[in-house]
């Protein structure tokens, strides 16, 4: 995909429906997560069982931001969303509209793509914040 795809609902009841959706598979996933913590409380950080609840707890968080469901920049889970196919990531209208000027800047595009593939989400929001100015902000799950 080489467009931005917008996925923008008007809709009130639709904008509602959406945000519920949304929330239900947050709180799932946190569910999930607060299970494998409390599985991994009664072993031994260094066992290979410890490794494995962390890694899939942190495989369910990964899978969540890169999902539709929340913007990879602010974290914003009640927003219109857009798919980036230069990040590749999904993030709210409001984020999108901040950074899509700097992309028109081939080295920025090059930097980028540069480091999409292997960047966790914890270096994206650093480089977002140092080299665009963009502050993550708290969601209200924190």
């Amino acid at each position: 995909m080489k467009k931005f795809k917008k996925v923008i609902i008007k809709h009130p009841t639709l904008r509602n429906l959406r945000n519920n959706l949304r929330k239900i598979i947050d709180i799932w996933e946190l569910t999930e997560e607060k299970k494998l913590s409390d599985k991994m409380q009664s072993l031994d950080w260094k066992s290979p069982q410890w490794r494995e609840l962390r890694d899939t707890q942190n495989q369910l968080r990964r899978l969540l931001n890169l999902s539709i469901c929340v913007c990879d920049v602010c974290q914003a889970q009640d927003k219109d969303m857009v798919f980036d196919p230069f990040v590749p990531k999904w993030m709210c209208v409001d984020c999108h509209e901040v950074l899509i000027p700097k992309y028109k800047d081939p080295r920025v595009q090059a930097e980028i793509h540069a480091e999409a593939d292997d960047v966790s989400l914890e270096e994206f929001k650093a480089t977002m914040q140092k080299n665009f100015g963009i502050k993550e902000e708290k969601s209200k799950r924190d």
